[in-house]
């Protein structure tokens, strides 16, 4: 699945409330755009990227590990897939629209 950044679909500007909040509208994107092909991530993901911003404080980025754990990962259901996905955090000096704070990519199996 393609990049995911916390926008609101209609106005395309990001979702106010820093990197946590971005992460959660960009799970509900994901699972969005994962539901128009008959799909859940909540089912099918396999892999995680999340690319954090450089910049995000040390509490910010234990908030975003924390949020993609009780946003996504207590509600898996691993039957499909076999074993719970791969998570990788990356952190990159600049994210698009210039000042996002995560990047979400899904590998996910049908």
């Amino acid at each position: 699945m393609a990049g995911q950044l916390g926008l609101d679909p209609p106005t395309m500007k990001l979702c106010p409330g820093g990197a946590t909040a971005e992460l959660e509208l960009a799970l509900q994107n994901s699972e969005a755009v994962a539901n128009a092909f008959s799909s859940s991530i909540y089912s099918s993901a396999i892999h995680f990227l999340v690319y954090c911003s450089a910049q995000l404080t040390s509490d910010e980025k234990v908030e975003v590990e924390q949020t993609l754990q009780s946003s996504y990962i207590t509600r898996l259901d691993c039957s499909k897939t076999g074993s719970y996905p791969t998570v990788l955090y990356i952190f990159a000096p600049d994210l698009p629209k210039g000042y996002a704070s995560c990047r979400f990519y899904i590998l996910a199996r049908k």
